[in-house]
């Protein structure tokens, strides 16, 4: 197996390890009200939501790299924009880690309050955790995803300029990097929510994205130089 193969292999994997991890972190309680005793008693729960966002961060920092390594040899100005923007994106996936067991501790503390204790304590520790919890939210949906896609940009104009892939997945990649950036622009205005439907909408076409991109990965690979002969364009 070439090494260019062996890289379009790795990613493929990497993409889809991405998608399943992203599935299996998120914790809907948290969407939910009173959510705070309740993650006491699903410590496992919440275990299982870290472990997989920290598999999410690692899983990125990967792309990162192989992908910087597949551009750097055509377009290597491209390449190191792209790389910066995201590790830092990836760096932000690790810190989300804290708010979360933080919320663990602060609901393990709520329910080991006395009665005599709770009526003082209640208000407090649910405010903490409320504003613990969005701070998870702005670090995985902003700050996070913002260089994210950012560096989705530039990941996807080296390859239509490297024509490393067919032009019809570049120029999707385009597209759904734009979407996600406004997303994440109108999140950050107080013009959308995380939870809802035009949120999703908005993001959607990145994951169907990538799962089409690992499919054609495994079974095409990136291009070489004998298999580049036509410009980039709708092919």
């Amino acid at each position: 197996m070439s090494s260019l193969r062996l890289k379009s292999v790795i990613t493929g994997a990497l993409l889809l390890s991405g998608i399943v991890a992203g599935i299996f972190s998120s914790l809907p309680v948290l969407e939910s009200p009173g959510y705070l005793p309740l993650l006491a008693e699903m410590s496992v729960g919440v275990y299982v939501a870290v472990f997989f966002q920290a598999m999410i961060a690692c899983v990125y920092v990967g792309l990162a790299c192989i992908f910087y390594t597949v551009l750097r040899s055509q377009e290597p100005t491209i390449a190191v924009f792209y790389f910066g923007f995201r590790i830092i994106g990836a760096a932000f996936l690790f810190l989300a880690l804290v708010p979360l067991l933080v919320l663990l501790t602060m609901s393990e503390q709520y329910l080991q309050a006395t009665d005599a204790d709770l009526s003082a304590m209640q208000l407090q520790l649910e405010t903490i955790a409320e504003l613990t919890r969005l701070s998870r939210d702005w670090i995985n949906h902003l700050a996070m995803i913002l260089p994210w896609s950012i560096g989705g940009l530039f990941l996807y104009s080296g390859l239509l300029r490297s024509n490393l892939l067919p032009a019809w997945i570049t120029w999707w990649g385009l597209g759904s990097s734009v979407l996600t950036l406004a997303s994440t622009l109108l999140l950050m205005l107080g013009l959308l929510k995380i939870v809802t439907p035009m949120y999703f909408v908005l993001n959607a076409p990145t994951a169907l994205l990538e799962i089409t991109m690992a499919i054609y990965l495994f079974l095409r690979g990136f291009r070489t130089t004998d298999n580049k002969t036509a410009q980039p364009g709708f092919r």
